[in-house]
Formats: structure tokens, sequence, C-alpha cells
């Protein structure tokens, strides 16, 4: 039954693993691994979490697989990660498969990262363009957006790398500047960094005359994971260098990244909640296709098991109201059973009605219709406040705070 949760399933991936094992041995974190005689024993292999290598971070890295440089992690959960990815890892060939997903053949691609972790995405995508041959051109984040807009009129990439709220801001400067961004002549619009919201999308694809994908990666893995289709519906995993140890139908991912001989990290807990679906997509592709739901500090339990994703039971409403913002918290009080939730969102002013935001919530989400009817969810409100007052922790908006009783 286990073998069922391995994607992709090939001769290859015992060798593969074996070979992994080699370089993982010369870390102290591993030092006792033994090799695999079958595939079988892939999952007597410890499970490595985000926490384990934060503890320990040099413990996992080994100079001598091929190690290309340090980077740090962004550090929002207080203490960031070294990461140290290798250059055998198998960026080129997932950069193919998202270009064949997306139908997509680039010639001229621009680069759009802020600095930390997401210039570790620049590195990545810059190596693997220039690999295949394709000219790449980064844009540093400070640039005068007057000077960016004029770069982009007379260079007219016909793709774009970029993370989503740095380019959101950016496409506003570049409108204030008296720029007609759809007239830079760029086509295809990969995101990656943190999930494409809808509301997002339908922004950039508008104003760009472009059409945008999302792309799923791991700053630790340093390669990408899964992305959209032409369908844009659900990301397809990517296989080159991936091993995923999936969930049936909705739960945590676990990856094993079979390139990165420099931080081998096997079975590592990526901490997001996934919904995969094997269903055939409609681009023709049999690649399985998941959804991110949300990170599992992220996820509220109700008393009988239900989970409740916070992104999840929100960013979908968030694009229905023009005035809402995708940073919200949600606040949970109470004892098991007779729970009280409160959703504060940041909100650019106040004149959205919210009993309209309230029953929008309780339609879109199941789980909360069902601790509701069920009377295991006593009373839910829904607060709007001021822009950048709910509490962050190193940037990055507390999503929930989980202040219930254990009578």
């Amino acid at each position: 039954m286990k073998l069922k949760k391995l994607y992709p399933k090939n001769k290859k991936v015992l060798s593969e693993l074996n070979t992994l094992i080699k370089y993982a041995k010369g870390t102290k974190a591993y030092k006792e691994i033994r090799p695999l005689k079958s595939i079988y024993d892939y999952f007597k292999l410890p499970i490595t979490t985000s926490k384990d290598v934060r503890k320990n971070n040099f413990d996992y890295i080994n100079e001598k697989g091929g190690l290309w440089g340090f980077f740090s992690s962004s550090g929002t959960t207080g203490n960031p990660k070294i990461l140290a990815p290798s250059i055998k890892n198998k960026g080129v060939a997932t950069t193919k498969e998202i270009f064949k997903l997306t139908n997509n053949n680039p010639k001229r691609v621009a680069i759009f990262f802020p600095t930390g972790t997401l210039g570790l995405a620049a590195f990545i995508v810059m190596r693997n363009l220039e690999d295949l041959k394709i000219q790449t051109i980064p844009f540093g984040v400070h640039l005068p957006s007057k000077l960016v807009g004029s770069l982009l009129s007379k260079l007219k990439p016909d793709t774009i790398f970029a993370s989503p709220t740095f380019f959101v801001s950016l496409t506003k400067k570049l409108e204030n500047d008296g720029f007609k961004t759809s007239q830079f002549g760029a086509k295809v619009i990969y995101f990656s960094s943190e999930p494409l919201k809808q509301g997002i999308r339908k922004i950039i694809e508008t104003k760009w005359q472009a059409l945008c994908y999302d792309v799923y990666g791991v700053t630790e893995i340093a390669n990408w994971l899964a992305c959209e289709c032409i369908e844009q519906n659900g990301l397809h995993l990517l296989e080159a260098g991936n091993l995923f140890e999936l969930p049936v139908n909705e739960g945590e991912i676990i990856h094993t990244s079979l390139y990165n001989y420099s931080m081998p990290l096997m079975r590592y807990k990526i901490g997001d909640i996934i919904k995969i679906t094997k269903e055939k997509c409609k681009c023709g592709s049999n690649s399985p296709r998941i959804w991110i739901r949300g990170r599992t500090d992220e996820v509220i339990v109700f008393a009988g098991g239900e989970k409740l994703s916070a992104t999840d039971a929100l960013d979908n409403v968030v694009d229905k109201f023009n005035d809402l913002t995708y940073n919200y918290m949600f606040k949970i009080s109470g004892e098991e059973g007779k729970e009280k939730l409160e959703i504060l969102i940041e909100s650019k002013n106040n004149r959205p009605n919210l009993s309209n935001i309230k029953q929008s919530i309780i339609k879109n989400n199941p789980v909360i219709k069902r601790a509701i009817s069920n009377n295991l969810l006593r009373e839910i409100k829904i607060r709007l406040v001021e822009l950048n007052t709910l509490e962050r922790k190193n940037g990055k908006v507390i999503r929930v705070s989980d202040n219930r009783r254990e009578d």
C-alpha cells in the first residue's frame, strides 16, 4: 500500500536514492544511514522536518556534494535556515517540464525576485535558463520603476518570472509612471515564492494581457516541485529529481530531492497541506495535480477531527470583495465543541458589508458549514481592521491565534 503513495514510480528511483544516500552519509545528520535493498526500505528512513534543519542546520550539509553556494531563508519564523543547493540538481529538466505544461518556448526572459530566499529563486531560474541557452535578464528590485519601464519597452521579454506581491506593486508603479504594461510584450508570467491568489492573477492577466501560471517550489530543496498547465486547474507534480510521498486525498506532503547532494533532505516534511487528484487533466498530462490548502500551522482542528485551513477558507472570499486584502487572522476561542471564531481582515476601507462577507465565507466552506450545523461552532464574527494592524512575525501576518480552553 505504501508504494501507492510514491510518485514518480520508475526503475531508476532505488538507484537514485542510493546515490543520494552516499552523499547523505557525508553529513552528520545521516551518517548512520544505510543503502536501501528495496524501495520498501525507503519508508524506514527517518522523516526530517523544518524544525530539525533549523536546530542543527550544518548537520545536513555536505560540501563535497557539488555545493553551489550558501543562501539564507527569509526567517519568517524568527530563525532563518542556511540553504546549500547543489549544482547536480535537476533544475534544467524541471524547467523544461514547466515550459511543456504551459506550451511556452521562451526566447527572452525577465526575472523579478527580491533578495534573501527569493534571491536564491532568481539564481536558480537564471542558472536553469542559461543552461537552456535562453537569454535571461535579471532586474534588481531597487531599480527605479521608470527605468524598469523603459528597459521593458526596449527589450520586450516574452516571458517573466516573479513573485506575486512584488509584481503587483511594480505594476502599479509602472502605471503611475505612464506605462501601459500590455505593450511590454510579455505573453507568459510565472509566479513563485508564494501562492498565486486568483485576485492577483486576474489583475495581472488583465493589465499585462499575459497568461499567468503558478509554480510551486521549496527553498530548502532548491528545485521546482509543481506547476500549473494551460488549463490553470491545479499544479502538476514535476518528475525530474523529485520523489513525492503523497496523501490519499488530502494531507501533508513529504518530499525527497534526489539530486540535492550538498543538502540531502530525505523524507522532508515541507509543512504544506495539499489536496490531490490523479484524474487525467484536460491538457493531456498524466501527472497528479495538487492544490495547496495552506501551511500546517494555519489549520484549525475542530472537535471530531474536522480541519479548517485559514487560507483555503478565505482567499476565494477575498477575491470577491475589492476592498479586502489577503492579510487576515482567524481567532478561535471557547472550549471543545463550543468554539467561537472571529475573523479579522485588513481592509482598505470599511465599506464592505460584514453580513455579505460572513455569508460568503460560510457558503464557500463546507467545514465551517458542518461545524455550525453540528453546533461545534457556536459563533462566527467578522471584523475589518485598518491596514498593517494585524499581528505579524517577521513581516508576515500570523494566520491563526488559538485561544481555546482545554477544560
